[in-house]
């Protein structure tokens, strides 16, 4: 009995010892593999990296880690540009941690399970050949032959590790000029789940460098990429969303001052498809809208939900359908941008169903603060607008019961109105030539309307031209009017005063009118020009 007992008694001893030993050993390892110069494979590992990824690769000083886990850490790596983007680099980060795989060591080959980059610094240069600095990078990775990220075992082909940056600042830069726009406190991962995918996931602040914008919401993009022969073919899947943006930071951002407005902008899109062709489902949620100087009644709210095919590397889009349903109403919208880099050169179709005239009124205050808060607006208005370069807008619009009030004084219209224009100039909307405001909403624009019929009371309507161009520029009204209801439309304008001097007290009168700025001032001057005024008369 005694020899079964010491049996078992050994076999618990010999345990113990292997267990000491192992521990020992991890211990001694903790505190003497710091201890190894691994700085004399800088260049060895520099120039490993450097053939993973396609681009020169600089690493100033490596140090060996045990704990958590057995790794290294790089400092001051820095990743080489192609002449073609320029000289600064395409990344810089002042510290880098690899985390290695044990078990990789089986196979005499170092793998390493994540790579984290603090705080690093990324450039994104587009040439004006039309070229990504990204593109050779994505088609070298696509080309080296990797095993998915998440692997358990080592195999013939090395694990592809996962990415990680935290801090990270990615500046856009076009030519050879950086760009004010930039994206900071940017996480962002990277690796790949199938031997021919990657997977990715970014979220971001966008930023504007030229301004203090800061509530500028979170960007967020997740999807895939896939292995291609091309840069153009390269199969995606991205989604991206941009939400809790304010509106009066977001114009900072955009135009570099602020537009006066304020509320709350969600725009997201998802893409499928290529770089060369995708099909985009994109929205756009704006919610609270109002102008910055005051509060009104109730805010403004929209939903746009629009799709389109994007050729030529996202630079033109076809097909755009948009649609917006709005307070029982609905505006539609189509066309064509050939490209994103020229909107003039677009090709639109505008559409308004039943889109009540108060709402229209509504926008227009937001738009502009000259529209004064006392007008108020009843009935609906049916659209079918056409844009295109050469003939700018053509179409009509309908007012269906239109009421304007101001003051207790009402309008009512009840007309079809007709755009048309032979010419190329003027157009609708178009940005001032030689103009170095940066878009201030409507105001940056020029708007033109010829022959446009008012019914002032008389026989026949009268007639109107106006030219806009940040601020009224200039009106002109022709024909016969009575004098009553022509007081009333005009007791809605800022110029009412002006016009009541240049009417006779009651009747009918010929109208020469002629409302325009005054060189060097703001003020507008009205005058009425016509050259014999008809007899007042008196309705019985």
């Amino acid at each position: 009995m005694s020899e079964y007992n010491a049996q078992p008694k050994r076999s618990l001893r010999r345990r113990v010892a292997i267990a000491v030993g192992l521990v020992a050993l991890v211990l001694l390892a903790i505190f003497i593999m710091p201890m190894i110069n691994v700085g004399r494979y800088r260049l060895r590992v520099a120039q490993g990296i450097s053939d993973a990824i396609g681009r020169p690769v600089h690493i100033d000083n490596i140090t060996l880690t045990m704990l958590p886990t057995p790794g290294l850490t790089l400092e001051n790596f820095v990743v080489s540009e192609d002449p073609e983007f320029g000289a600064e680099p395409v990344m810089r980060a002042n510290q880098v941690h690899v985390t290695l795989r044990l078990s990789s060591l089986w196979r005499r080959r170092l793998e390493a399970s994540s790579i984290s980059l603090t705080e690093p610094s990324v450039n994104i240069v587009r040439a004006e050949n039309g070229h990504w600095n990204l593109q050779s990078l994505l088609m070298h990775a696509s080309q080296v032959d990797a095993a998915p990220t998440a692997q358990p075992k080592a195999g013939s082909a090395p694990r592809f590790p996962y990415i990680e940056a935290t801090s990270a600042r990615v500046n856009l830069k076009l030519g050879h000029e950086k760009t004010p726009f930039s994206l900071t406190d940017a996480e962002f991962a990277l690796w790949l789940p199938n031997p021919d995918e990657w997977r990715l996931r970014m979220e971001a602040h966008p930023a504007r460098t030229d301004t203090d914008a800061s509530d500028t919401g979170l960007l967020r993009i997740e999807g895939s990429l896939k292995h291609a022969d091309s840069f153009s073919h390269l199969p995606i899947d991205l989604h991206g969303v941009w939400t809790k943006a304010q509106l009066g930071e977001t114009s900072k951002l955009m135009t570099g001052s602020d537009a006066g407005l304020r509320g709350t902008l969600e725009w997201g899109a998802n893409v499928t498809g290529t770089f060369a062709e995708s099909n985009v489902q994109t929205w756009i949620k704006i919610e609270d809208l109002r102008r910055a100087e005051f509060f009104p009644p109730h805010t403004l709210s929209m939903e746009m939900r629009c799709g389109l095919r994007a050729n030529n590397r996202f630079l033109t889009l076809e097909d755009v359908k948009c649609n917006a349903p709005v307070d029982g109403g609905n505006i539609a919208l189509s066309g064509r941008i050939r490209d994103v880099r020229e909107p003039d050169e677009a090709e639109m179709q505008v559409g308004l169903h039943q889109l009540p005239a108060s709402t229209l009124l509504d926008w227009l205050r937001v738009a502009s603060s000259r529209l004064s808060p006392l007008w108020n607006a009843t009935g609906n208005l049916d659209a079918g607008l056409t844009y295109n370069q050469a003939e700018g807008w053509q179409g009509k619009l309908t007012a269906n019961h239109l009421g304007l009030s101001a003051q207790n004084q009402a309008v009512i219209m009840d007309q079809t109105i007709e755009l048309t224009q032979a010419t190329p100039t003027p157009v609708l909307f178009r940005r001032l030539p030689g103009s170095r405001r940066e878009p201030q909403g409507l105001e940056s624009y020029a708007f033109s309307f010829e022959k446009l019929p008012l019914d002032l009371g008389a026989k026949n309507p009268a007639l109107a031209h106006g030219h806009f161009d940040g601020h009224l520029k200039l009106v002109q009204i022709l024909g016969e009017a009575d004098s009553a209801r022509t007081r009333t439309l005009a007791s809605m304008t800022p110029v009412h005063d002006q016009i009541d001097t240049l009417l006779p007290k009651e009747g009918e009168t010929q109208l020469n009118l002629t409302c325009e700025h005054t060189a060097n001032s703001t003020a507008i001057t009205c005058n009425n020009n016509a050259p014999t005024p008809a007899r007042p008369t008196h309705r019985k």
